[in-house]
């Protein structure tokens, strides 16, 4: 029991100025998430200028599951809360499990002469959206006891007695039942994607003078359904009391918070770099990059400061670098194994 206010011995006396206590019912068994990733790759030297790299990895990634009764999603769309194995939802709570996450790999290296090369390359990442085990944090597994009095008015126990215990929560035999007041929830879209980048580039390498070369490349990539949260009860700014702006108010009457888990948001990173190496001894080098850059994304992969209207959060990242240089060397130790 955590009192939310102020001095502990007036409510010990029963005269609180304390407002609200909250009793959180911990889930009995925490949700689980599934990997599986089956890689494959090779490497062919189609002619003595020609070399191609091949790969492909197949990813699955299940959503939160929990055994009966021991999970609930909030569905987005009907309202309702959706337990974990009873009537006709499953254990996923009726979260899709996305089976096509086949992420291709393609890599191309020409010798146009001895002294210049051209390389290409593609490659698709999956990567799960950390929606982790929230489906066992939603009533009737977690959920919050709130117990109010109004200032100067004695709650009706003692900090000794202790609370009363909140009442036990009835779910129907099917799973489905509505928010109770003033308790919040977290929805997980039933329609679940999983995330990816796609990476590419381009590069053209010359060697200008013995030991001394230079490298010009396009490098970029595109990331999509990239995991954000909001909350889809807050309410859309217009005249009136802010409760009768709140998109779930009008249809359920829900005024408390529900957290939307989502997979909508996107960025992409496009640059031009150029790249010089000389090699001063069989063990000393140096190395200069220049990268000229531009990152893309949604108020940096979240939607705080806009949750209605995503078009207003697009523009540069908040880590976009637009230009960058660096310099180094390497030295490799004249001794050791295979060293001459």
């Amino acid at each position: 029991v955590v009192p939310c206010g102020s001095f502990l011995g007036q409510f010990a006396r029963r005269l609180p100025r304390i407002r609200r206590l909250a009793a959180t019912v911990p889930a009995r068994t925490p949700g689980r998430l599934g990997h599986l990733g089956f890689p494959w790759q090779d490497r062919w030297r189609v002619s003595p200028k020609l070399t191609l790299s091949l790969g492909l990895r197949y990813e699955l990634y299940t959503p939160p599951y929990a055994s009966r009764g021991n999970g609930a999603n909030f569905n987005l769309d009907t309202g309702q809360l959706m337990v974990a194995g009873l009537g006709n939802v499953d254990r996923y709570t009726n979260i899709n499990i996305r089976k096509n996450n086949f992420a291709p790999r393609l890599g191309i290296a020409y010798q146009i002469r001895p002294t210049t090369v051209i390389r290409a390359g593609y490659g698709r990442s999956f990567f799960p959206n950390f929606f982790s085990i929230q489906i066992s944090h939603n009533f009737p597994v977690d959920y919050a006891q709130n117990i109010s009095a109004s200032v100067g008015q004695p709650l009706g126990f003692t900090l000794s007695q202790g609370p009363p215990l909140p009442a036990a929560p009835v779910v129907p035999s099917n799973g489905l039942l509505p928010l109770p007041p003033d308790v919040g929830a977290t929805g997980i879209p039933l329609n679940r994607k999983t995330a990816y980048v796609d990476m590419y580039n381009l590069a053209i390498q010359q060697q200008v003078a013995k030991n001394f070369s230079v490298q010009l490349a396009y490098v970029g990539n595109v990331a999509r359904h990239l995991y954000d949260f909001y909350d889809a009860n807050a309410p859309v700014p217009g005249p009136g009391p802010s409760n009768n702006n709140r998109p779930y108010f009008a249809t359920f009457g829900y005024t408390q918070g529900i957290t939307a888990f989502a997979n909508d948001l996107s960025s992409n990173y496009n640059s031009l770099q150029i790249s010089a190496d000389k090699r001063l001894s069989s063990y000393y080098s140096f190395t200069a990059q220049y990268t000229w850059s531009k990152t893309l994304n949604y108020g940096d992969n979240s939607r705080e400061y806009g949750p209605y209207d995503l078009n207003t959060q697009y523009g540069p990242a908040g880590f976009d670098r637009r230009h960058a240089f660096s310099l180094g060397h390497v030295l490799d130790l004249p001794f050791g194994k295979d060293r001459p």
